[in-house]
């Protein structure tokens, strides 16, 4: 079963498992077009040595969609930049869907 109401398509990428963690890594794309709905976003302000701003909001998507933590999705409406926290699947009144949570921080950091 699809969801009914999508207001938005994400693109997710991956970083690979092997890659070395003192290297910049390339992601891979591992999903396109992915229609969903990015919602709650709300965040919380630090100024220590610049100004920082911490976001998070919600993912919904489709039930089959290859998504895990640490993944990188982007906003194709609104252009954010996202990091997955967590994935979940759900299953409330028979519409199997996945959830994760998103974070993203804006600003200088330190």
């Amino acid at each position: 079963m699809t969801l009914p109401l999508t207001t938005t398509t994400v693109t997710i990428e991956r970083i690979p498992d092997d890659v070395d963690p003192y290297e910049t890594a390339t992601l891979t794309v591992v999903g396109l077009n992915v229609p969903a709905v990015v919602s709650g976003s709300s965040g919380a302000g630090l100024d220590v040595g610049g100004a920082q701003e911490t976001l998070s909001a919600k993912l919904f998507t489709e039930q089959d969609v290859d998504l895990k933590k640490s993944d990188q999705v982007t906003d194709d409406t609104s252009g954010e930049v996202w990091r997955v926290l967590w994935v979940r699947e759900r299953y409330e009144l028979g519409l199997g869907h996945k959830v994760a949570g998103l974070e993203a921080v804006e600003g200088r950091v330190g």
